[in-house]
């Protein structure tokens, strides 16, 4: 979606605000949960950038409930959290 490429811009400009609102945005206009939940993968990334660890583990614990999850979105929100949960102890 537009919104995601958006997203993916202003993250690799470092203009994290925009890039969460832009995959916020690209989540809540997809009806497929699978896709959606990439999106919000994008967005844990953006908190783990802003040193915002709880909210990433928040969004990355409420994707991997999701038994539907495609492989390559599992694996990127796994190896995520795994990061997180360094930073957290």
């Amino acid at each position: 979606s537009i919104w995601s490429i958006k997203g993916d811009i202003s993250f690799n400009l470092k203009d994290y605000d925009s890039a969460l609102n832009h995959y916020h945005k690209a989540a809540s206009m997809i009806s497929l949960q699978s896709i959606a939940d990439g999106f919000r993968v994008n967005s844990a990334r953006v908190h783990i950038q802003k040193d915002e660890f709880n909210e990433a583990k928040t969004i990355l614990d409420s994707v991997l409930e999701n038994e539907e999850l495609r492989f390559n979105v599992k694996n990127e929100a796994e190896d995520l959290l795994a990061e997180v949960n360094y930073k957290l102890n």
